[in-house]
């Protein structure tokens, strides 16, 4: 389903509906599944709970076999991306399919990531310099990038605290995190394990310095840009 219905159904569940409903199994879980189909439900259904037990591979073998949409981002935060980022040299940090990279590789110099790579990526991006890699361990120099950009990553990242070091670590220039304004639930049709429903929950996450930063709602999602 498009990105841009499903943050407004999400936001009506969530919202509205009371918190001992909303976070209860008998209503939920019918849902979840009717959403996400029988495999991804499988999968979606105990992640949160196990999260903590898993070893590494365990973890990127749940990403791997849940199938997402081709993006997560919505229209307004993709426009502002893409207008704002121009003749840089770019890392995407969670590419997914790497439907961001390809268009910001028509205007820039981009390298992608991602916990979970498909074989062909490589081989149908040739101007993308694609390494498997967690975002809690780049495989970059310091500074290396103009902008560093993930979008819909951070939620799913264990340890924040590394994975945002990490982050500010290759960025020479400028941060863009978008990440999606949500409830925590113990059930929501994603792999989400981080949890922002406000404006001032991230940038409290983030901890960045006084005056560096700047974070507002854009099309449903909490559109964070940090100078370095």
């Amino acid at each position: 389903m498009n990105r841009n219905i499903t943050t407004v159904l999400n936001r009506v569940l969530d919202d509205f509906t009371p918190p001992i409903i909303r976070d209860s199994r008998w209503f939920y879980l019918p849902l979840l599944r009717l959403a996400l189909g029988k495999n991804n439900y499988k999968i979606c259904k105990n992640f949160k709970a196990n999260i903590n037990g898993m070893t590494e591979d365990e973890f990127a073998e749940a990403y791997r076999r849940f199938k997402g949409r081709i993006t997560d981002l919505n229209h307004k935060c993709t426009r502002r991306i893409i207008d704002e980022v121009t003749d840089k040299t770019v890392l995407e940090v969670g590419c997914g399919s790497g439907w961001l990279a390809k268009k910001l590789a028509k205007n820039n110099k981009v390298s992608a990531t991602d916990i979970v790579l498909h074989e062909d990526m490589r081989a149908k991006n040739l101007d993308i310099t694609f390494k498997q890699a967690n975002m809690e361990d780049l495989p970059f120099s310091d500074n290396e990038f103009d902008v560093v950009i993930t979008t819909h990553t951070l939620e799913h990242v264990r340890k924040i605290n590394i994975a945002l070091g990490q982050l500010r670590r290759v960025c020479r220039e400028r941060l863009i995190i978008v990440v999606p304004c949500q409830r925590p639930y113990r059930h929501t049709p994603d792999l989400h394990i981080q949890f922002f429903p406000y404006p001032h929950s991230l940038v409290n996450a983030l901890n960045p310095k006084p005056g560096t930063y700047t974070c507002e709602l854009v099309g449903g999602d909490l559109y964070y840009v940090e100078q370095q």
